[in-house]
């Protein structure tokens, strides 16, 4: 049985997928198909995860952690053609 945060999450995941869905229409993009709408939707989880949870964040740590995410969505929903962000660099 899933707890009730579980079934939360579900629903929020379902409303953000065709939200996304709506906005990718409106924008006049090819349909995305929903699971990686909630991949993205993890991937950037994983990126504030691992970024930003300290109680402090500074301006490097945030600009960065914009990158990666820049990075990941507009690789996942680029078209033929489409420009890309660049790989982020690794920190010095």
């Amino acid at each position: 049985m899933a707890s009730r945060i579980a079934h939360h999450r579900q629903a929020t995941l379902r409303a953000m997928t065709r939200l996304a869905g709506e906005r990718v229409a409106a924008a006049g993009r090819p349909a995305v198909d929903p699971v990686i709408v909630i991949a993205i939707i993890s991937a950037m989880e994983s990126v504030a995860d691992t970024l930003l949870l300290e109680p402090q964040v500074d301006a490097a740590t945030l600009a960065r952690a914009n990158l990666i995410a820049l990075r990941i969505v507009g690789a996942t929903l680029a078209g033929p053609g489409d420009p890309v962000p660049p790989i982020p660099a690794p920190p010095e």
